[in-house]
């Protein structure tokens, strides 16, 4: 007998493939400004990954990318909002977008801040979290990726605000700046995995292994 997909499940799959679709194009549009690192944007990864999570309904998958932009994601949304309202810059971290306008597929790409945070929490809360290690996959990565966009990124690409702050308030410049890139990124991974498993775990501890696309919620 065929199995039988409740609304809730074609939803989340409907999700996770708008998801991977738009992170997809968001990299395609980069490369027509030229932009050589675009790919390595983690906004961009998280949302192709964390499309990928929904559609093979992998918690593991999903709490490992909002580990990684669940806290950057709230200073950008209260960025986004204080300047949306006030007319006046906060931390500096989403004036691009109102520079811009709405009249590109960038910044269309760039709304997805708002909305990915709230929808995937739901989703991880509805599937559980079976893995309270899973803050370990989300370091490797960031750390991967932080050397890979010192590397291929230029002063102007700032992929992943690796080179210089993204935010007016941070002031330090150079390795100093690097190494407090890499310690607060920890830290927000570390805090971000705590509560994900302190609200959403289903079972008991476990033994951290690589990340499996088809580990089922």
């Amino acid at each position: 007998m065929a199995k039988k997909y409740k609304p809730y499940d074609v939803m989340v799959f409907l999700f996770g493939v708008f998801f991977v679709v738009l992170g997809i194009l968001a990299i395609i549009n980069s490369f027509f400004y030229l932009e050589v690192a675009s790919f390595l944007w983690l906004c961009y990864l998280s949302l192709i990954l964390i499309g990928a999570g929904m559609i093979f309904r992998s918690s593991y998958l999903i709490v490992m990318q909002l580990n990684i932009v669940f806290i950057p994601l709230v200073f950008w949304n209260v960025d986004f909002f204080y300047q949306l309202f006030s007319k006046k810059s906060l931390y500096g971290i989403t004036d691009y977008f109102f520079t811009g306008g709405l009249n590109s597929l960038g910044s269309f790409v760039s709304l997805q801040h708002i909305y990915i945070l709230p929808l995937s929490v739901y989703i991880v809360y509805r599937l559980g979290v079976k893995d309270r290690r899973i803050w370990i996959a989300s370091f490797i990565e960031v750390l991967i990726v932080f050397f890979a966009s010192l590397f291929f990124s230029s002063a102007s690409e700032n992929a992943n605000c690796v080179i210089v702050s993204c935010a007016d308030f941070i002031r330090v410049s150079g390795i100093q700046y690097n190494l407090l890139w890499i310690v607060s990124m920890f830290v927000a991974i570390y805090l971000s995995n705590y509560f994900f498993v302190k609200f959403f775990c289903k079972g008991k501890h476990t033994s951290w292994r690589p990340p499996a696309l088809l580990r089922w919620g």
